[in-house]
């Protein structure tokens, strides 16, 4: 049975650590496993671990291994690709800080009509179908093994599970309150983690990316908190724009993401 517990296989001088993803085996349809810790001298020590792996987890067609690594690390890579993993992105985590941000420097604080508010289950309904829909960017839709049905169902799973958790869920709302986007947020030790954001695809174009995310950072500025870190893929300029258009982001890390189907 799976856990997401890390579990080790250690074949002589190399190590594999390895947990799997309950909610992506459950919305992807597969068995999909991040591999936490590869550490390998050789080629051949590589491919007897992945061997392995397969073999005690009983993986079969279409399941998934991934895992995070530096982009400067040529050597791991070179031998990773030439086993059959595959560079699906190139993601960053940044980190920036309100303290200082003024919101009446920014032309969206003239703009009225739109909203965000806690959402409610009468809510739920609307933003899983802009969930659903709105992440064509993500390395599971990008990867052409994977089904865009499964993947469009992972991001409505993320907004379920997120109404029934910690996590902040917010629907942006129009001047009629009908739901054109959503943000979720979660309160961390280290600040607030901006965990998932869209808008109705219909809408994009509109300069209402902008205005999301610059109503979400004045409910934040308002309230202290201040701190604010999120991971994003390199392939979602839109929202890099975003981001650089209303703070300073700081890059703490960059990793790059390798996907393997069996």
């Amino acid at each position: 049975m799976f856990t997401v517990t890390p579990r080790t296989i250690t074949v002589r001088n190399a190590s594999l650590t390895y947990a799997a993803i309950p909610w992506d085996c459950q919305y992807l349809d597969n068995t999909t496993i991040q591999i936490k810790k590869f550490t390998f001298t050789t080629k051949q020590e590589a491919k007897h671990l992945l061997f392995t792996i397969t073999k005690q987890l009983k993986l079969a067609k279409g399941d998934l291994l991934f895992l995070k690594t530096s982009p400067l690390d040529i050597k791991h890579l070179h031998i990773l690709t030439s086993l059959g993993f595959y560079v699906i992105e190139e993601a960053v985590e940044i980190s920036f800080d309100l303290s200082d941000w003024n919101p009446n420097a920014f032309s969206q604080h003239a703009m009225r009509g739109y909203r965000l508010v806690s959402a409610t289950k009468s809510h739920l309904p609307s933003i899983k179908k802009i969930a659903g829909s709105a992440f064509t960017h993500d390395r599971y839709h990008l990867d052409p093994n994977i089904p865009a049905r499964g993947a469009n169902k992972r991001f409505i799973g993320w907004v379920e599970t997120s109404m029934k958790s910690t996590d902040e869920v917010f629907a942006f709302v129009d001047a009629n309150s009908v739901v054109i986007g959503f943000f979720i947020i979660a309160k961390n030790p280290d600040g607030t983690n901006l965990r998932l954001a869209a808008i109705d695809p219909s809408l994009v174009g509109k300069g209402l990316g902008k205005l999301l995310y610059y109503s979400m950072f004045s409910i934040l500025k308002k309230r202290g908190d201040t701190s604010i870190q999120t991971q994003i893929s390199l392939n979602n300029t839109a929202v890099l724009n975003v981001y650089t258009y209303l703070v300073h982001p700081k890059v703490t890390r960059v990793e790059m993401v390798l996907h393997f189907i069996v």
